[in-house]
């Protein structure tokens, strides 16, 4: 994996980023990164199609444990990242958050769309979304994804994970 090894030569974390990247908690053990792109549930913020209805969460959590078990990791942890809030209202979302098991570390008054969302709304999650794709691209020991720009450039340049 060339490319990632060569992404990491040349680019480094701006202090503001490395700061940000240095307090997100983000608990010990095996990690496993999901990204979850409703597409449409935030037209407050910015106009995108829809992608995935926010029930189908469920399969990503399916997917994520059949991850884990094929991994043989008994104490993985999960880090959610979507383009909506939405998904911390659903029963098995706040289930696995209260066990500990999944972690949500936006803020969620700065999710912002980085290709849709108005210039003055970007610029203040900006610095966010760049901590949110570097975990996914370096931090996580797998990924479960969406099918977008960001996850996907996140899976080329990080490391390469077990299939």
């Amino acid at each position: 994996r060339l490319h990632s090894h060569l992404f990491r030569l040349l680019f480094r974390p701006s202090v503001a980023l490395q700061r940000r990247l240095d307090h997100r908690g983000l608990p010990e053990g095996p990690l496993i990164g999901l990204h979850f792109r409703a597409g449409d549930q935030m037209p407050q913020h910015w106009k995108d199609p829809p992608r995935h209805a926010l029930e189908e969460l469920d399969e990503f959590l399916d997917c994520a444990a059949r991850v884990e078990a094929s991994l043989g990791w008994s104490n993985a942890h999960l880090v959610l990242f979507a383009d909506t809030d939405l998904v911390l209202e659903l029963p098995r979302v706040k289930e696995l958050m209260a066990s500990g098991k999944l972690t949500w570390p936006a803020q969620t008054d700065s999710l912002v769309h980085l290709d849709r969302s108005p210039a003055t709304l970007t610029v203040r999650g900006l610095l966010r979304v760049w901590a949110d794709w570097w975990t996914l691209a370096f931090d996580a020991d797998a990924l479960v994804l969406s099918h977008s720009g960001f996850g996907a450039t996140a899976l080329e340049m990080g490391p390469e994970r077990p299939a």
